[in-house]
């Protein structure tokens, strides 16, 4: 008879959920499975959030002592969850199965603002225990207020339902797998622009014992090649800092039809903002030692930003803190148009936010029933955000709007209309 393969799995819903996906995917291959429970520290201990707690591989080092000890043939692991070094004897035999990297942001309607950066609400109280998340979110809504959440996925979303938090933070892979998605709550998928994930966020490790054959040939048929890489180019990131889950650091490897675009957000203790660094070349693993490396020969100098006071407000207070010294200056003029050469236009163009703020601050009413159009993504932002003001607070000035923007960035093409905007 064939030997089943133990698969040792965190007792957590999510966790049985990969476990089982990989059980299923043996299977496909003719591999019988059993799976067996094991608690570790991270689950054991609820009352201390992860900052809170000493050492690494909170929700590994159980598991990892249990292939060593062969009680189990092979472990399952949020890839994340891993450190950057593995323990002597054991290896990552697949990266599999890769589910969203992004970070989700559920919000009790409640607490629900669309004119708000993030939709929400001023002052919010949010509910994340990852030191990357909370770093990350004060740099992008500094008046929110921050406590630990700790608990499987269901129960985060209890606590947020008995309004303990006006919205929590966490892998939006989790709420997917498990099928969360409901009408009790806003769920905002944040892009990598807004906060870089933590490094293999959303894919599954499938750790083994070096020596094992048998288990090396059954993993490297679940192995998905094009993915690990991107994975290893972020897992090198985090070997850079020395690192395990519980670091201020975000790393994204996305790929395009010709190269590897490397994301990455650090911040030295987490209590600084973030520095960001936006890499791209044909070799994933040369891309983390070039975005290291400009991390670290980033000294504090005096910068000069060619924009008035008041724009570019996180990129300023991210160079501030970080112990740059920031001036601003314009050098755009904006002359004012005659209004007989705006009141026949079809189309109005826009090169730049710095039109824009001067047509809605000038001539706002000379926008309506026209055709947009705009050059950048900033400038795209800018008449998106000012698009939305008109549709939530202004409603009887477009009761049959219809218009498009178009960006000349070919990945980004934005249409609006009075209720609705997609991307």
């Amino acid at each position: 008879m064939q030997t089943k393969i133990i698969i040792g799995s965190r007792g957590s819903d999510l966790a049985l959920w990969q476990a089982n996906h990989v059980a299923e995917a043996l299977l496909g291959h003719g591999y019988l499975t059993d799976i067996k429970i094991i608690k570790t520290r991270g689950d054991q201990i609820q009352h201390l959030g992860f900052d809170k707690m000493e050492g690494k591989g909170f929700f590994t080092k159980e598991l990892e002592d249990a292939l060593l000890a062969k009680e189990i043939d092979l472990a399952v692991h949020s890839c994340k969850d891993l450190s950057s070094q593995q323990p002597e004897g054991l290896c990552i035999g697949a990266i599999f199965s890769r589910a969203s990297s992004a970070d989700l942001l559920v919000i009790h309607p409640d607490a629900h603002d669309p004119a708000m950066p993030l939709q929400l609400k001023n002052k919010a109280l949010v509910g994340t225990s990852s030191i990357r998340r909370k770093n990350q979110l004060r740099w992008l809504r500094p008046d929110v207020n921050m406590l630990d959440v700790r608990g499987n996925v269901p129960t985060r979303l209890q606590k947020l339902r008995e309004k303990q938090f006006d919205a929590i933070l966490l892998a939006a892979a989790g709420i997917h797998r498990l099928g969360l998605l409901n009408n009790d709550f806003i769920f905002l998928e944040l892009n990598s622009s807004q906060m870089v994930p933590a490094p293999a966020q959303g894919a599954l490790a499938l750790q083994i014992r070096t020596n094992d054959e048998k288990l090396q040939t059954a993993t490297k048929k679940l192995h998905q090649t094009s993915m690990a890489d991107k994975v290893a180019a972020e897992r090198a990131m985090l070997s850079y800092f020395h690192g395990g889950c519980q670091l201020p650091l975000g790393c994204l490897c996305e790929q395009t039809d010709r190269d590897f675009n490397l994301k990455v957000s650090y911040s030295s203790d987490g209590s600084k903002s973030p520095m960001r660094v936006k890499v791209r070349g044909t070799n994933p693993l040369e891309l983390a030692a070039l975005a290291h490396a400009i991390l670290f020969s980033c000294k504090p100098c005096r910068v000069l930003i060619s924009s008035a006071r008041g724009r570019y407000a996180q990129l300023v207070s991210s160079l501030k803190d970080n112990g740059f010294s920031v001036e601003q200056h314009s050098f755009i003029e904006c002359i004012p148009l005659p209004k007989k050469n705006l009141q026949h236009a079809g189309w109005i163009y826009f090169n730049s936010p710095a039109a824009v703020e001067m047509m809605v601050r000038e001539y706002p009413s000379y926008m309506i029933g026209k055709k947009l159009a705009c050059a950048g993504e900033g400038t795209a932002i800018e008449l998106t955000d000012w698009v939305m003001h008109m549709n939530t607070r202004e409603e009887h000035w477009i009761p049959d709007w219809q218009q498009g923007i178009f960006s000349n960035n070919i990945n980004r093409r934005i249409f609006l209309s009075q209720n609705q905007i997609s991307v």
